[in-house]
């Protein structure tokens, strides 16, 4: 089956989490694929300017170790940016972490570490160990003193390095991987959303009648778009791919290659010497979208290609929407990779037959049903031992009485 394998692998990995009002979960599937090129970030009440909630993405393609990079220094490297007077903005911080993470998986002393993560064994319970498993702990702890130092390096230097050096081989460039990355930022109530590539992030609104009001009837929300796909054929993608030297195939493909024009990675398409790194062929430079969440904000899904090739934004919304007052966000997530994953990616033409990652961010846990239900279970299972706790009492007592 070429790329595919003879039977889908439909072994899911999920992860859960709470903060504050939030609860999240993400589950991926390697499918049909031969490799799990997938990973996430999920970080609860991390300091930025103010309080942080950081939820990523990441689509690896060309091997994992770009992809399993990210999600590992993503949120330390975010959390490094500099700070100045005027307070910078979340959503420039997170620019400056996207085109951070290329020169960090750039530095020839990263080389070792980037190996390991490319041979490690693909399977998705090998590449979710904790970086400590594949670094020494002396390496581990110094991680946030070399990223300062580093970012320190390249900051002043960067630009002036790459002009002398010139363009560099792009054959035996070291590292050939890259992911597509899209980064949801909650701080208090304003939302930062990053994306490069054709990840996706979409949330569940509440519909305004005309007079303003929020809808209240079951049909009342719909799918707002938080980010915007990015492929080699959009006027705006292509022209800067023919100014810094490049080509789009009529199938759509960069150079005869890649099939996406932003990404983290794919660093021997980075190369033209004298172009800044947002104009290169490929780029790391994410859109970034920032909007403020409303009282009514249902949820934020963030997913891979995997799950956007199969659902439209509507449709994946729907999908979450029916289920989320009785069903936590891994369980929706499980049912609907079940659901899409094909019975034959060779009839599907690919569609269903790729790894898929969905991460479901409920803003309104508290008034699910699910969670009035638990917690009227403990506050049942708390009255029922207090009657009890009380009819000992009112036993011995009795018993006391009748002896004395």
């Amino acid at each position: 089956m070429g790329t595919y394998l003879s039977t889908p692998i439909t072994e899911k990995c999920d992860e859960s989490g709470e903060s504050l009002e939030l609860e999240w979960g993400v589950v991926d599937m390697q499918g049909w694929r031969k490799s799990m090129e997938d990973s996430h970030t999920a970080q609860g009440e991390q300091q930025l300017q103010q309080m942080a909630r950081v939820f990523g993405v990441y689509d690896g393609h060309g091997g994992a170790e770009v992809a399993r990079f990210c999600q590992y220094y993503f949120v330390d490297v975010l959390m490094n940016q500099p700070i100045n007077a005027s307070q910078t903005p979340v959503g420039k911080s997170l620019r400056e972490a996207f085109h951070a993470m290329d020169r960090l998986i750039d530095d020839p002393t990263r080389q070792h570490e980037i190996s390991i993560l490319r041979s490690t064994k693909t399977m998705k319970a090998q590449a979710d160990k904790s970086l400590s498993t594949v670094l020494t702990p002396e390496q581990a702890e110094v991680l946030k003193h070399e990223i300062e130092e580093f970012e320190k390096k390249t900051n002043s230097n960067n630009n002036a390095d790459k002009e002398e050096d010139g363009e560099k081989d792009d054959d035996n460039h070291p590292i050939h991987a890259g992911a597509t990355a899209v980064v949801a930022v909650i701080t208090g109530k304003i939302l930062t959303v990053a994306n490069a590539g054709d990840s996706r992030a979409v949330l569940c609104r509440r519909r305004r009648s005309r007079d303003g009001n929020n809808g209240t009837d079951d049909d009342g929300h719909y799918a707002f778009p938080l980010s915007y796909d990015h492929k080699p054929s959009q006027t705006h993608e292509l022209n800067r791919i023919l100014c810094s030297g490049g080509f789009v195939n009529h199938f759509g493909r960069i150079n005869g290659n890649l099939n996406l024009s932003r990404s983290i990675g794919d660093l021997k398409y980075k190369q033209v010497p004298g172009i800044p790194p947002e104009d290169q062929m490929i780029t790391a430079e994410p859109d970034i979208m920032q909007i403020v969440v409303e009282d009514e904000d249902e949820f934020i899904i963030l997913g891979c290609d995997g799950i956007w090739d199969c659902l439209s934004n509507e449709q994946a919304v729907n999908f979450v929407m029916e289920r989320i007052q009785t069903k936590t966000p891994v369980e929706i997530g499980t049912e609907m990779l079940d659901t899409i994953i094909s019975d034959d990616p060779r009839i599907t033409q690919g569609i269903g037959g790729d790894n898929m990652t969905i991460m479901i961010i409920d803003l309104q846990t508290s008034n699910r049903e699910r969670r009035r239900k638990s917690n009227t279970s403990t506050d049942e299972s708390l009255s029922s031992t207090k009657e009890n706790e009380d009819d000992d009492n009112n036993m011995t007592t009795t018993s006391e009485a009748a002896m004395e």
